[in-house]
């Protein structure tokens, strides 16, 4: 039992604004406001990582199986100032079932206030989840949740696996699933919000990754699609990527 409150405070932001490459001033005033690119150009996006005012607090509260948690920011710096706030708890059964599994049940409840220029896509959505903790010798562990928007009625389903074989070799399987998210945006809409770092797009319906870890080795196979094909650039292609890393943690 316990409580644990660690505060933070940053001043470049991690989340970038993106801005397009080789485009003119007159160029760039017209995609923000129609939306369209201009004709000809397939301009590269240059990450603007901007110099923000940001707090953040961390309230966590620990008894028995129960774990209760309030993660809290406020930000200026990238427009107007906004605020934050995920609270919830997880509650732990431990030995399900007189065995050696443990099941965790996750409710959060995730709010912002951003403007349309920042909008994120959990402004006021609620999170509920389970977690199975097997407790065997390969750590074998799953991670299942959905998150509702309570504003748009939409839905996304998440899940995540992990399990290790032998003493070196570590599987892990992340699969997104989207439902009632309207219809795919253009390109130039999708264009557009990505340059003003709105994080929407209904044209994406599920998303799989498959990670393979070796001692400093892991590959990585990828891939996305979208709930209709309609949408000329929300499919994206399965992908594979092999990396070797300076250290790895068993």
């Amino acid at each position: 039992m316990g409580w644990s409150w660690p505060c933070r405070i940053f001043r470049t932001s991690r989340d970038p604004l993106l801005i397009p490459d080789s485009l003119t001033l007159a160029e760039l005033q017209a995609l923000i406001a129609t939306g369209q690119l201009p004709s000809g150009s397939d301009p590269e996006f240059i990450p603007l990582y901007n110099v923000i005012d940001q707090t953040g607090l961390e309230l966590q509260y620990l008894n028995s199986g129960w774990l209760w948690k309030l993660e809290a920011i406020s930000r200026s710096g990238q427009g107007e100032r906004f605020n934050a706030v995920d609270g919830g708890f997880e509650y732990t059964q431990v030995g399900l079932l007189d065995t050696a599994t443990d099941l965790g049940w996750i409710v959060e409840y995730i709010w912002e206030d951003t403007d349309d220029s920042l909008a994120s896509p959990l402004a006021s959505d609620v999170l509920l989840g389970t977690r199975f903790t097997f407790n065997d010798v390969a750590s074998t562990e799953i991670l299942a949740g959905i998150i509702y928007d309570t504003e748009d009625e939409e839905k996304a389903i998440s899940l995540e696996s992990s399990r290790r074989f032998g003493n070196s070799l570590k599987a892990s399987l992340e699969a997104r699933f989207y439902t009632d998210t309207g219809k795919p945006q253009s390109a130039s809409q999708l264009y557009r919000d990505a340059l003003r770092n709105v994080n929407t797009n209904p044209g994406w319906g599920r998303s799989v990754v498959l990670t393979l870890s070796r001692r400093n080795w892991c590959i990585t196979s990828s891939g996305s699609l979208p709930l209709d094909a309609g949408c000329p650039v929300s499919r994206q292609a399965p992908a594979l990527s092999i990396r070797r890393s300076a250290s790895y943690s068993r």
